[in-house]
């Protein structure tokens, strides 16, 4: 999902495993989104959480 919480595709071959969680990322046109997760993941990963939240309902 992307930073406002809408969906985009991903790339299988980016990915990280925390807490047990699989996270896929995307990379193409706008670039690969892994990098900067992996800079502010602390910050990113409750933004994640809430936004999965809306798009699982």
């Amino acid at each position: 999902m992307g930073e406002n919480g809408d969906k985009v595709e991903n790339d299988p071959k980016r990915f990280k495993i925390a807490n047990g969680k699989l996270i896929l990322f995307y990379n193409g046109f706008f670039g690969d989104t892994l990098k900067p997760w992996n800079e502010k993941e602390s910050e990113l990963l409750p933004k994640a959480k809430e936004n999965w939240k809306k798009v699982r309902k």
